[in-house]
């Protein structure tokens, strides 16, 4: 599994490459907390098109990301979200509360328009 990671303003991009699950999200979690203090970020938007596998240890990492947002003022965004991912999340609620959005441009747009 592959992760990248890169910034714009107070913008966290996140590209997961691989499988989200219990073998992963620990590593991963410590990851993307410590880079989303560390550069004082309030948003995060996770690129999930090349995540192939994901389980419910996934959608608790998708979910305390969007606590740390929250609490910030800022919004978690997903993009990229294939069919089977798509599934997982939709039947966990995720939706509900975390913005799925067709690609990156349109999450930075939302950025800017949904502030607390």
């Amino acid at each position: 599994m592959g992760t990248v990671y890169d910034f714009a303003g107070n913008i966290l991009f996140v590209k997961i490459d691989g499988e989200l699950d219990h073998h992963v999200t620990d590593g991963l979690r410590e990851s993307v907390d410590r880079i989303f203090e560390n550069k004082n970020m309030r948003h995060i938007i996770f690129d999930f098109s090349e995540v192939t596998l994901m389980d419910s240890s996934g959608i608790g990492f998708v979910m305390g990301r969007f606590k740390k947002t929250d609490e910030k003022g800022g919004k978690t965004f997903l993009v990229g979200t294939n069919p089977y991912v798509s599934k997982v999340l939709n039947m966990a609620g995720v939706f509900s509360i975390v913005k799925r959005c067709e690609n990156r441009e349109e999450a930075v747009r939302l950025t800017k328009m949904e502030v607390k």
